[in-house]
């Protein structure tokens, strides 16, 4: 296997392909110098009967980067699950459900599970999951009804934003920042170089 130069994602040598229209999974990779073409793929993002919440995030991200796949591109897919007493909380549908899901979060811990996985120019696939546990603080109902009405709860995992207005509901992480927002940048590199060596 041959040793790749320090940074080797700046030499312009790597394409790279996002499956998503995550406009923060791109900002993540921009920040650290990638510029990758973007193509959104849509999936059934239904979990299937007694499916682990591992095994759905890294099922998802497996189908978004095999479906997104451009030849001679690196094609990464991604998807981010917020998981409380075992069970998978997506993106709410409405208001009344986002108040819901952030209440149900609010005063303890939860899990944040984001697959990852990335298509080689041979089909191949490489996978990881990264799990991160948040502990949010206690949250009085006007204040959630309030950060639900500023308006990002609406296409957020779990119903909140760590990175911006939800970041206040947040006391502490262990684990993966940019997991949560929704691209593990360490792993993502890793699996990139991965996929690069076959």
């Amino acid at each position: 296997m041959q040793a790749l130069p320090a940074l080797w994602w700046l030499n312009g040598e790597v394409k790279v392909c996002l499956a998503s229209a995550s406009p923060r999974r791109l900002e993540l990779l921009r920040q650290v110098g990638l510029d990758p073409m973007v193509n959104p793929v849509a999936c059934d993002e239904t979990p299937r009967i007694g499916e682990d919440p591992q095994a759905y995030v890294v099922r998802l991200a497996r189908e978004k980067a095999r479906s997104g796949a451009v030849a001679g591109h690196l094609t990464l897919g991604s998807d981010t699950a917020v998981v409380v007493d075992g069970a998978i909380l997506g993106k709410p549908q409405h208001r009344a459900e986002a108040i819901a899901m952030v209440q149900r979060l609010v005063g303890r811990c939860h899990e944040v599970m984001t697959g990852i996985a990335v298509c080689d120019n041979k089909g191949q696939i490489f996978s990881d999951v990264v799990i991160t546990q948040v502990s949010m603080r206690e949250v009085a109902p006007g204040e959630i009804a309030a950060y639900v009405d500023y308006g990002e709860s609406m296409d957020k995992a779990g119903g909140y934003a760590i990175q911006g207005m939800g970041g206040f509901l947040v006391n502490r992480i262990e684990g993966s920042y940019s997991a949560v927002v929704g691209l593990p940048l360490v792993e993502s590199l890793a699996l990139l170089q991965r996929a690069m060596q076959g």
